[in-house]
């Protein structure tokens, strides 16, 4: 069985292509990539990669015992390129990987910056959430290709004015620019469509820590109920979320709830449902304060946005439903197929409903832990534990929540 070489040609000067690469490449029968890199050999069969990688497949898979084939792509192959979809679409094919030198690699080094810490990400073609990751990372390097001028107002817009900023455009070509300063400075600026970005956040995070239950009195708080920070804890735990959950905070107060969340599932995406207009402000501010930027807040009510809101959620966490339980739990039931709900409970009546509720539609694993907290006061020279109200926190799942 012939191999199938994914071959990295580095960031696009010739000088920076590996002995091994190049050749590869020459003892290739067919060669495979974008237009740039298959203009620079001759006397090749060549096939030029567009928006036919369904009909490259087929080739290969049809040719790749009787012809030597590379597949040449950018950068390196398994970093945000097209090894991965080769590889994963030809499963039973033998492949070598000839890495190549990545755009991120080649600008941490002209730019003297060590990148074993760096935190990568990519806006070109892809979703990632560019605030969460500079929130949350010390360095962050980001393909931006095209998507440069958007990027950095988004990042302006949201905060980080004083991040320090290194942009490279075109990068190892005899036009290749690379400038540096805060990013309010590049706001104004026109890029090229090859770009990388390496920022710097040296600020330090509002909420530095990984448990959950924040104290209450660092939230902005209002005339709105809120989810106080020992129940918020057993609750948020009683979610289990995982890093790319899908959540919906139904009933979110002051926000606590959809800010603890959202920093838990930081590759997931967090709804808060809030129907009181205070409410609604307040849960924003808090998202703001704690830089919680893979979250959306959807003001009125909770039932009706729900069924319109067009996202399957794998957990939802019921703090408020303005008498609407049973449609909720249904509804929440009919959207996923796969999820895991917490409902939290003040009365035995909203107790039975929760668990009834949770039956007639077809949830399994049902759990009510009743949580009593009281909190310490000072009465004089001594100390008196004061009780707060009980709260009973009811669990169920349906599907496979694992790693969801």
């Amino acid at each position: 069985m012939n191999k199938v070489y994914i071959v990295g040609m580095g960031t696009g000067d010739e000088s920076l292509l590996t002995l091994k690469a190049f050749k590869i490449i020459e003892e290739s029968d067919v060669i495979i990539g974008g237009k740039r890199h298959l203009d620079s050999f001759d006397n090749k069969e060549k096939i030029e990669i567009k928006n036919n990688l369904s009909e490259i497949i087929k080739y290969i898979n049809e040719n790749r015992d009787k012809k030597k084939i590379s597949v040449l792509a950018s950068g390196d192959p398994f970093m945000y390129g097209i090894g991965s979809y080769i590889v994963k679409n030809i499963p039973d094919a033998c492949f070598e990987n000839v890495s190549g030198i990545s755009s991120i690699q080649y600008m941490a080094g002209r730019c003297n910056i060590p990148w074993q810490d760096i935190k990568i990400g990519s806006v070109h073609g892809r979703n990632d959430n560019v605030c969460s990751l500079v929130s949350d990372n010390r360095k962050v390097a980001l393909l931006t290709a095209n998507n440069t001028k958007k990027t950095i107002n988004e990042l302006y817009e949201n905060g980080f004015s004083d991040v320090y900023i290194y942009v490279g455009e075109n990068l190892s070509y005899d036009d290749e620019k690379i400038s540096e300063g805060y990013l309010k400075d590049f706001i104004d600026r026109e890029f090229s469509d090859l770009c990388v970005i390496i920022i710097l956040n040296d600020k330090k995070k509002y909420y530095p820590y990984t448990t959950c239950g924040i104290q209450d009195h660092m939230f902005k708080r209002g005339n709105v109920p809120m989810t106080k920070e020992e129940i918020r804890a057993v609750s948020i735990s009683k979610l289990r979320i995982a890093e790319n959950s899908i959540v919906f905070d139904i009933g979110s107060g002051t926000g606590s709830v959809t800010v603890e969340c959202g920093l838990k599932a930081k590759k997931g995406k967090v709804y808060g449902f809030e129907k009181n207009s205070e409410a609604v402000e307040l849960t924003r501010d808090n998202l703001r304060k704690f830089g919680v930027y893979n979250s959306e807040v959807i003001a009125g009510d909770a039932l009706t946005s729900i069924k319109n809101l067009d996202v399957s959620p794998t957990r939802a966490f019921l703090g408020g439903t303005g008498g609407d339980m049973q449609e909720i739990l249904e509804v929440l039931s009919q959207k996923s197929e796969n999820i895991r709900v917490v409902v939290n409970c003040i009365t035995i009546e909203s107790v039975y409903e929760a668990i009834k509720g949770f039956e007639s539609v077809g949830y399994e694993n049902v759990e009510c832990v009743s949580v009593s907290v009281s909190r310490g006061k000072k009465a004089g020279s001594k100390n008196m534990m004061i009780a707060q109200n009980t709260v009973y926190v009811i669990s169920a799942e349906k599907g496979d929540i694992s790693e969801r």
